[in-house]
């Protein structure tokens, strides 16, 4: 395994985080190194950091792409209680609006001592700030599932050997891809519901601790 989780490629973005990566000519000499080259490598990325924007975020992915990485995942942005990208300065300095959700096959039913409960997870994520707009957000999202579908583990690895032989950047066949998903009924009911689901959030923790009170909700999920 080869693994370089980089958050984001953009300048701006590493400053604002106070991150350093390992350039992208480094990783890509890495990828392509003889002892590495049958090796699963894998990168992580995460959108709405801030001055993240959705042409930064698709850059990011375009360059892991472009260097050879097997799998390129993108991660939303959690605020983490305690973390500096949490604190109220950071909220208000980078225009951070956040949102709630529930973590994924959490809302199960417990059974402790003969009596059962429900204990769901929840995140507060963030899905705008005052470079990216909570529409980039959702088109960034959208990408993402583009790159997980016909990118990741190389489900596809023959096509994008042969665009690369004759000369197409894989990642423009992706963002190709991406904009012509809607055309194919299939794919646009599997996009519609997967932008449904992103957009199941509450603005606040109180109103989403609410509506899981409501009867049958916890049952339904």
């Amino acid at each position: 395994m080869f693994s370089a989780a980089i958050q984001s490629s953009d300048p701006v973005v590493l400053e604002n985080i106070r991150r350093r990566n390992v350039s992208i000519t480094e990783m890509i000499e890495a990828a392509t190194d003889h002892d590495l080259r049958e090796a699963h490598s894998l990168s992580e990325i995460i959108v709405a950091l801030p001055g993240d924007t959705l042409k930064s975020h698709c850059k990011s992915a375009a360059d892991l792409i472009d260097a050879g990485m097997h799998v390129v995942r993108s991660h939303q942005l959690i605020m983490l209680p305690g973390a500096e990208i949490s604190s109220m300065e950071s909220r208000e300095k980078y225009g951070l609006q956040t949102r709630f959700r529930i973590i994924h096959n959490t809302a199960n039913t417990y059974s402790v001592f003969g009596q059962q409960f429900h204990a769901p997870e929840i995140d507060e994520i963030c899905v705008s700030s005052n470079t990216m707009s909570f529409q980039d957000y959702l088109d960034c999202r959208h990408f993402d599932l583009t790159v997980e579908l016909f990118y990741n583990d190389g489900v596809f690895s023959e096509i994008q050997a042969f665009l690369k032989q004759q000369g197409i950047a894989v990642f423009a066949h992706i963002a190709h891809l991406d904009r012509r998903v809607g055309e194919n009924p299939l794919l646009a009911d599997l996009y519609s519901d997967f932008m449904e689901d992103t957009r199941e959030l509450w603005a606040t923790r109180k109103e989403l601790e609410d509506f899981l009170r409501q009867p049958g909700v916890i049952e339904r999920s």
